[in-house]
């Protein structure tokens, strides 16, 4: 099923672009008001993205950037409701430990969450 849609769409929007969404949000030092006012702009930003470029891209393409600080059943669904919206597949990008990059954002998001190790 997922081969025929992707096919679909890049037939019909004469692309193959696939975008990775991977904006980040930075809580350094920030407060629980501060952190939320973090997440409203990352969710924001993400969803301007998407508005911009979803004419020209067959999928978007979500990882640990944005699941970890907007939350699978919060800030998520919203993001992927608008790339359907938009008639653009919701790629899930959830491997570990291939790209030095996405660890260390990751880890990032566990420390400043409080975690020790």
């Amino acid at each position: 099923m997922y081969k025929r849609r992707i096919t679909a769409s890049s037939f019909v929007r004469k692309s193959k672009l696939i975008i990775g969404l991977d904006l980040t949000a930075d809580f350094t030092g920030k407060d629980a008001t501060s952190k939320k006012a973090e997440r409203d702009r990352l969710e924001q930003e993400t969803l301007r993205v998407i508005s911009q470029t979803a004419e020209h891209a067959v999928a978007f393409k979500i990882n640990h950037h944005l699941i970890l600080p907007l939350g699978i059943s919060e800030g998520i669904p919203r993001i992927v409701d608008k790339i359907h919206d938009e008639g653009v597949t919701a790629i899930i990008d959830c491997k570990l430990n291939d790209i030095g990059n996405t660890n260390k954002v990751i880890a990032k998001y566990y420390f400043d969450a409080g975690f020790d190790a």
